[in-house]
């Protein structure tokens, strides 16, 4: 489990080596017009202005604007993948909390995948773990702004304390929107740990499961 881990923070790395970011959107104006094109510049006081692909320089006011939506993706034809994060703190059924930071790759509108870490405290369990994860997110960009989005985590949850407690699986699912950087979402969450023990009936060492599980309710902000 941990080489896979290492394996594909590798990739993301990799991909994200020759990523460059640029800025390519839909403006969506109020009189129903949309404009596409290249952000060349965003002046003070929410003027934006814009060049199409045919080489048409727009500049619009705030007032014209109903909103902006990236079209960054990966695409010979639009423009190269690009680096994000995103934080999130959490809480989970029936008494865990945890914060997570996640990092990666927005190959498409639609698609990002990267990895990261969390730490999750779980004052009735016996070990607090932290989890090191590959994540993979599909979204729904939205002209009005809302992004839906399903997330899924999968990795290994380091025990941090706890008396013969050893790590274990991690895994999370979630669905949630996002608007304006900011994320709410639900879903489910667990962690697998394990404890070394010895059978009371055959006096063998024996392994318990130790693990903790249940509805998540999240909150994160994206970078």
């Amino acid at each position: 489990m941990k080489r896979l881990l290492l394996f594909l923070l590798l990739v993301v790395a990799t991909l994200g080596a020759a990523a460059q970011q640029t800025e390519t959107a839909d403006v969506y104006l109020r009189d129903g017009r949309v404009v596409r094109g290249h952000i060349v510049e965003r002046m003070r006081g929410g003027m934006i202005r814009v060049q199409t692909p045919e080489g048409q320089s727009f500049t619009f006011l705030p007032a014209q604007v109903l909103n902006v939506v990236d079209l960054r993706g990966f695409s010979p034809f639009v423009s190269s993948p690009y680096w994000t994060a995103y934080a999130e703190v959490g809480y989970t059924t029936p008494n865990q909390y945890d914060v997570q930071l996640t990092g990666g790759v927005q190959l498409r509108n639609f698609l990002f995948v990267g990895a990261g870490l969390g730490y999750v405290a779980q004052p009735d369990a016996e070990a607090n773990a932290l989890p090191v994860y590959a994540a993979g997110r599909f979204l729904l960009p939205l002209a009005t702004g809302l992004k839906p989005y399903v997330d899924a985590r999968l990795g290994y949850a380091f025990a941090l304390s706890g008396e013969q407690v050893s790590g274990g699986a991690f895994f999370g699912l979630t669905t949630g929107v996002e608007l304006n950087h900011w994320m709410f979402g639900m879903g489910y969450q667990g962690v697998w740990l394990h404890r070394d023990a010895v059978s009371e009936w055959s006096r063998l060492p024996v392994r318990e499961g130790l693990d903790t599980q249940g509805f998540t309710l999240r909150l994160g902000y994206r970078f």
